[in-house]
């Protein structure tokens, strides 16, 4: 994800990230090695913010049925965080 700021919409409030946070996966340790991790909210938001152009031509490069599903899951991941923070 680049560093460009976030599409305000798409913003998460610390109160609504304090109801969110609780839902991810722990952390998994991993060596001190690369890059440091994102910071989680950072990359919710990001991932709220994804241009469906760019999404849609990464894609095209896989199966229809592979496409299909992805697509059905992500609307309904993205559906189901929009209400949730709408309702913070």
């Amino acid at each position: 994800m680049s560093e460009r700021d976030v599409n305000k919409e798409y913003k998460i409030s610390d109160e609504m990230w304090k109801q969110m946070e609780p839902l991810l996966p722990p952390e998994i340790p991993t060596s001190s090695d690369g890059r440091p991790r994102m910071d989680d909210q950072r990359a919710m938001e990001g991932i709220l913010d994804l241009d469906p152009d760019e999404i849609r031509d990464e894609l095209r490069k896989l199966s229809k049925k592979k496409r299909d599903s992805i697509a059905k899951e992500a609307r309904k991941a993205k559906e189901h965080l929009l209400k949730m923070i709408k309702m913070s």
